[in-house]
């Protein structure tokens, strides 16, 4: 029986590897990554001459058995993700668990990492932090993760954002979150490297700025440290309601559930509430 390495990449610049990450990766009889193309880059730039078999998301189900029956026939198989360490946001815990439950040996081979490396030089106290991965596109689950922050113990979180959405993302916490620091990290390693630094507001003023802000995927160090924005107390059920729907361009329905939720309220009793509002905008709810 052969052994199953998940090796880390390097995230932008290739001299950022592990002399045993190289001597695995030349060693393995083969390899699995997420795109064939990109990882040939790296195995040209160190002279590596190994197979390359592409594992990603939409295939890693269908194929993981049987790369590790050429492992349990005595093949020895290495994990690389495009950059940095599989796994973490990345394909591989599929093959990985399988691998275990066969009773294949799963050996890791350390390197960088985008989360730890940007938690480093963020200059925030992250002893304690939650790492959330991307953060969601859907209204009701960034309601969510809103909800999450808000009410968790542990102050600091980490999130992965694409070049896409990092404006709008920043945008919609800090209309939670006012107060909180941050630090958005981008192009780690490479030559556009940055991490925006300080107040939401400060950082995102800065981003925008940035002409080079379009370059590469995103490391959001987010240290909530102050007391959430909150609704005004004298605001009417209705008005709750009519406020989110606004700002979070939710439908009625959705909208009350949400207010139900949040203020504690009976959703039966917010429904009835909304009556004569359902009546002004003729009778719809969706």
């Amino acid at each position: 029986m052969g052994n199953l390495y998940v090796v880390a990449t390097p995230i932008g610049n290739m001299k950022d590897i592990t002399l045993r990450a190289i001597d695995v990766l030349g060693s393995v009889d083969f390899i699995l990554c997420e795109d064939t193309r990109y990882s040939l880059k790296l195995l040209n730039y160190y002279n590596i001459k190994k197979p390359l078999y592409a594992y990603h998301k939409f295939n890693e189900v269908m194929v993981s058995d049987k790369y590790l029956d050429k492992i349990l026939e005595g093949s020895n198989g290495a994990l690389i993700t495009d950059a940095g360490t599989p796994c973490i946001s990345d394909p591989g815990y599929i093959i990985v668990r399988k691998a275990r439950e066969k009773g294949i040996n799963v050996i890791g081979i350390g390197g960088l990492s985008s989360l730890v490396l940007s938690i480093s030089i963020s200059g925030i106290d992250s002893k304690n932090f939650v790492f959330y991965g991307f953060v969601p596109r859907e209204v009701k689950q960034r309601l969510e993760l809103v909800d999450l922050i808000k009410n968790s113990e542990v102050p600091v979180f980490v999130f992965y954002e694409s070049p896409k959405r990092i404006v709008e993302t920043l945008k919609y916490l800090k209309e939670y979150f006012p107060k909180a620091k941050v630090a958005v990290a981008s192009d780690l390693t490479k030559v556009h490297e940055c991490v925006y630094y300080g107040i939401i507001s400060e950082a995102l003023a800065k981003l925008i700025d940035n002409p080079n802000s379009d370059l590469g995927e995103y490391t959001i160090v987010f240290d909530r440290n102050c007391e959430v924005l909150k609704k005004d107390n004298n605001m009417s059920i209705e008005a709750l309601v009519i406020d989110m729907m606004i700002k979070d361009n939710l439908s009625l329905k959705e909208a009350t559930k949400m207010v139900a939720k949040e203020e504690k309220l009976n959703k039966n009793e917010v429904y009835q509430k909304m009556i004569s509002l359902k009546k002004i905008m003729g009778g719809h709810d969706e």
